[in-house]
C-alpha cells in the first residue's frame, strides 16, 4: 500500500534532505550524522514510515528504524507546542447533561476529539497528556 504524501510533507523532507546533503559536503570523513539531522528523520518517519523517509533522504533503512524503535526523539527534535484553549460555555456541574468536547491535533496528522462530562476536567489532562506522550 502506497502512502500519499501532502505537499508540505514533501516539502519537509526535502528541506531535510538538504540540510543532510549540506551536512555531508562540510562533514570530516568518518564522522556520525548529528543527532539533530537523526532526530529530525525519525520524526518524519513516524510520519511517512521507515522505507519512504529512508529513500527520500538517503540514509541507512537499518539505522532509521533502529532509532525510531529505540523510543522518543530527544528534546532538542521536538519544537515549541501551542495549545489553543477556546473559552467555551460550561454548565454548572450539577447539570448532568452538560458535556464538555476536547479535540486534540498531533503534529503527525492524529486527532483525538472525546466528549466528557462537564464535571470530568481532571481527566483532561491527563488524556492529553497520554495522547501526545509519543510527541514530546
Amino acid at each position: 500500500m502506497r502512502r500519499t504524501i501532502r505537499p508540505e510533507d514533501v516539502t519537509r523532507l526535502h528541506a531535510l534532505r538538504q540540510r543532510i546533503e549540506r551536512w555531508r559536503v562540510q562533514r570530516e570523513k568518518r564522522t556520525r550524522m548529528p543527532q539533530a539531522l537523526w532526530d529530525d528523520a525519525v520524526a518524519c518517519a513516524r510520519v511517512h514510515g521507515v522505507w519512504e523517509t529512508s529513500q527520500v533522504l538517503a540514509i541507512g533503512y537499518a539505522s532509521l528504524r533502529e532509532r525510531l524503535t529505540e523510543g522518543s526523539p530527544s528534546k532538542s527534535s521536538v519544537c515549541g507546542g501551542f495549545v489553543e484553549l477556546a473559552p467555551l460555555p460550561i454548565a454548572g456541574d450539577g447539570d448532568a447533561q452538560a458535556r464538555l468536547v476536547v479535540e486534540v491535533h498531533r503534529r503527525d496528522g492524529s486527532r483525538l476529539s472525546v466528549q466528557l462530562p462537564s464535571n470530568a476536567r481532571a481527566e483532561i489532562v491527563t488524556l492529553v497528556e497520554r495522547f501526545l506522550g509519543s510527541e514530546r
